[in-house]
């Protein structure tokens, strides 16, 4: 009688973590779907762009704005904040990988950039060197 228990008991049991792990899946699965997901193209920009861009930039309230990092990596950093990578999204537009913030550099004919838009989730700026 033992062993026919002990088979039910394992087979029950088989069951069970199937089940579970088959909710977990769902659940999982479910989760994920309800999460945007935002695929970027990676670009790289040009020596040039990046020398164009690179520099301290003075906000309003009286925080700089610093864009550095390398032609493969851009930064910036807002006031005392960290660092924080950006990824080109368009001909001049740049945005941090979770979107929060952007930045729009405003050329000159002669391909400097003295000036850009900044947005920080609903907050934008105009920024100056």
């Amino acid at each position: 009688m033992t062993s026919a228990s002990t088979f039910v008991s394992s087979a029950s049991s088989r069951a069970l973590r199937n089940t579970l792990l088959a909710a977990a899946l769902v659940g999982g699965c479910a989760q994920a779907l309800a999460q945007p997901h935002v695929i970027v193209e990676r670009t790289r920009i040009s020596p040039e762009q990046a020398e164009a861009m690179r520099g301290t930039y003075a906000l309003s309230d009286g925080r700089d704005l610093v864009i550095g990092g390398s032609v493969r990596r851009p930064t910036v950093q807002l006031g005392m904040a960290p660092s924080v990578a950006l990824v080109k999204t368009g001909e001049n537009q740049f945005e941090s990988a979770d979107g929060q913030v952007r930045i729009e550099l405003q050329p000159q004919a002669n391909g400097q950039v003295n000036a850009l838009a900044l947005r920080t989730g609903q907050t934008q700026a105009v920024a100056m060197r």
